[in-house]
């Protein structure tokens, strides 16, 4: 009888563990909520870790580790503590994370106590959910730095590590459900959670060149601004680096032009990065089209002198035949770039040399569509 309890009650776990693995992992929201100075001159800070069900999936909560970056410089020369506020939890004492400490820029909390079948403890699906724990930072000294907080989830793919892992027992099968998407910081009043606060982000368009304009209100720590751009059918690429101001309390105004565009639509956005390598994303709200030229142009070559590489940038009002061609100073042809029909819009013609002699050249535009012609004739110096 015994073996045959022992035989059934393997291939009931087998057939269960297949439907488990077969089934949709629960989902969660897990947020900081709450987050209070004790007083605006005190030392102490408290908040709140919630987790909510999402999915229709109920499962019990196994374990969890919770780990934060922030911003030291709050300690006000001070040295950090970290604790627990003892009975502001909804779940029972084994389900705490343990041994909280500080480490540097991380809060750190360690897997609580294994589940055992006497700590069976279900998550609300009602918002805010279930309460986790109440966390207390405090300093030292007298009181907190005036500088944000800067609290922030350490989560897979952000680079920091270790990172925030939540196990829960579904149908008694212990899994891994971390979702880092879902894990949101609210920290109203306290400075926010980004090292560097966007008061402005606007763009003005001249021609084909797009000029951005931001500002910030503060900074911490950071260390600069890579620009992005993306068109319609492209990925955001990096066109450009601005240095930022690193820590300070007073508004800072940065600008930058991106040249020479073709004809489209194009978003933006900023990467910010901190000295530590950590980068928020800050995007235009809106799109910069460039539209057509109103008349032809042509432009001075760059860089002149060269070797041997420069780049030419024409304009065209409307669709038209475009002969591009470089002739030596007696007038000889000696190269024909372009020789075909072109959209009206702006462009930009890479040109390598590297087959020419040094000396000084002519190049020339010629264009005829729409019942006008244009032509233009400037000089470029190749230089080896």
């Amino acid at each position: 009888m015994k073996i045959t309890i022992t035989l059934f009650a393997v291939l009931f776990i087998c057939v269960l563990n297949i439907s488990v693995s077969n089934a949709e992992l629960p989902t969660y929201d897990l947020e900081v909520r709450n987050m209070t100075l004790n007083n605006p001159e005190d030392n102490e800070l408290t908040f709140d870790i919630f987790m909510t069900r999402t999915s229709e999936c109920g499962f019990i909560y196994a374990k969890g580790r919770y780990e934060f970056t922030f911003n030291p410089l709050i300690a006000n020369g001070g040295t950090l503590t970290y604790e627990f506020v003892d009975g502001y939890s909804g779940l029972p004492d084994c389900f705490y994370p343990e041994n909280p400490r500080v480490e540097g820029n991380k809060l750190v909390m360690e897997y609580n106590s294994f589940f055992t079948s006497d700590n069976i403890f279900g998550i609300s699906d009602t918002y805010p959910g279930t309460q986790i724990c109440r966390m207390r930072l405090k300093t030292s000294a007298p009181v907190f730095s005036t500088l944000p907080l800067c609290l922030k989830w350490n989560n897979p793919g952000s680079g920091i590590s270790p990172v925030t892992r939540i196990f829960a027992f579904s149908w008694f099968f212990m899994s891994e459900i971390t979702s880092p998407q879902t894990h949101s910081i609210d920290s109203t009043g306290l400075g926010g959670t980004l090292p560097v606060e966007l008061s402005a982000f606007t763009s003005v368009i001249n021609n084909n060149n797009v000029t951005l304009n931001w500002s910030t209100a503060g900074e911490l720590n950071n260390y600069g601004f890579e620009i992005e751009r993306r068109s319609e059918n492209s990925e955001w690429t990096k066109t450009g680096f601005v240095t930022g101001n690193g820590t300070t309390n007073n508004p800072a105004n940065y600008t930058y032009t991106d040249r020479s565009l073709l004809t489209g639509k194009y978003n933006y956005r900023l990467k910010q990065i901190d000295f530590n390598g950590n980068f928020e994303y800050f995007g235009l709200n809106s799109d910069v089209t460039i539209g057509l030229p109103d008349k032809f142009s042509l432009s001075q070559n760059y860089p002149n002198p060269f070797n041997p590489s420069t780049s030419v940038s024409y304009e065209i009002p409307f669709d038209a035949n475009v002969n591009l061609t470089i002739f030596d100073m007696s007038g000889r042809e000696v190269k024909e770039m372009i020789n075909e029909f072109k959209p009206a819009g702006y462009y930009k013609l890479e040109i390598n040399a590297g087959e020419l002699p040094s000396g000084t050249y002519l190049y020339r535009l010629s264009s005829d569509g729409n019942n006008q012609n244009y032509s233009s004739v400037k000089k470029m110096i190749l230089i080896k």
